[in-house]
């Protein structure tokens, strides 16, 4: 039995595919380097590509603008937060918890507050897709902390009171401290601990 050029491709794809996930996983590290270093409007792709040593051709081919990069920076990110379902505590509780965690991913005194709330606000066509996945994840940790007996809505209203905080950092509006309160009391009247 010959092997046909087309098998060949075929037994090819895993080992492409695995170097091109690491080339897009150097590019998003050099990113999140980059963005502890230095203000989001100095971040460019090339000083990205250069990080990732790639050439600024290659970061493009798998993000096509600055933002689009961000925005996937930030959804893997997202990705890493762990659900609380913790039935020793109260669904508003389980609910912070989860807020914090996806807080904590944006360190106050870096650009990351203000440049994942730039990227979601963002009106861009190439982010619509990746912004309705970081919408969909955050969605699923709201959710998951509820419980089942959340009546509907009830998680998207949390998300936009943690959008609303996420903006007001990322301007610089009011210290984290002042907006991880508000954003508990925010939580308190939402959430009904009989759930």
């Amino acid at each position: 039995m010959s092997i046909q050029i087309t098998d060949v491709a075929r037994l090819d794809a895993p080992l492409r595919g695995r170097q091109q996930g690491d080339t897009a996983r150097r590019v998003m590290d050099a990113a999140i380097d980059l963005l502890h270093e230095e203000p989001r409007v100095r971040l460019t792709m090339r000083a990205v590509a250069a990080r990732a040593s790639v050439p600024a051709a290659t970061a493009y081919n798998y993000f096509s603008s600055k933002n689009a990069l961000i925005a996937e920076v930030y959804l893997e990110m997202l990705r890493t937060v762990r659900p609380c379902t913790d039935p020793t505590l109260s669904p508003a509780a389980r609910v912070t918890v989860v807020l914090r965690r996806i807080a904590s991913l944006v360190a106050e005194g870096s650009d990351m507050a203000a440049t994942c709330a730039i990227v979601t606000l963002a009106n861009e066509h190439d982010l619509a897709w990746t912004r309705t996945e970081i919408e969909d994840q955050i969605h699923r940790l709201v959710s998951s902390a509820l419980g089942p007996k959340a009546p509907p809505g009830v998680a998207y209203t949390l998300m936009s009171a943690y959008a609303g905080a996420l903006l007001h950092l990322g301007i610089g509006a009011r210290p984290r401290a002042q907006l991880t309160d508000r954003l508990e009391k925010a939580i308190a009247l939402i959430v009904d601990d009989t759930l």
